[in-house]
């Protein structure tokens, strides 16, 4: 939660606000797969294929920056996306099975299981919309 924290803090916002920010957010792909902080404004997964993936490797801070603040909230059950850049026909849809877990407001990561990939296979670096339902 301290993500959630630090946003309070350093943004001065409400918890309302906070549970009502769903949506999506820019981040580029990040090649590796190793569970470590991928750098801000970066995304990735645990496998080189991210139809093997078990764990969605996340800053943060989107691209811009900007807090992705649902992320610590994540329960099991949970849908979450991501598209290459803004091609709605490229994405993989994976299922949260788990809590996430946050390392020290940095970075997450987010035990997942494939629901279906479609086209997605983005590079080192390539534009990547994470999206929360």
């Amino acid at each position: 939660m301290k993500v959630l924290e630090n946003a309070i803090k350093h943004m001065g916002l409400q918890i309302e606000e906070l549970e009502a920010n769903h949506g999506s957010w820019p981040y580029r792909w990040t090649n590796s797969t190793a569970v470590a902080d991928p750098g801000s404004g970066r995304i990735g997964v645990n496998n080189a294929n991210p139809s093997l993936a078990t764990i969605l490797i996340v800053s943060a801070l989107d691209k811009n920056d900007q807090f992705a603040l649902p992320l610590a909230s994540l329960t099991a059950g949970a849908n979450i996306a991501a598209y290459n850049g803004d091609a709605l026909n490229q994405f993989v849809k994976y299922q949260v099975t788990g809590p996430p877990v946050d390392h020290g407001g940095v970075w997450l990561e987010v035990p997942v299981s494939l629901v279906q990939l479609v086209g997605f296979a983005p590079t080192n670096n390539d534009l990547v919309q994470f999206f929360m339902p």
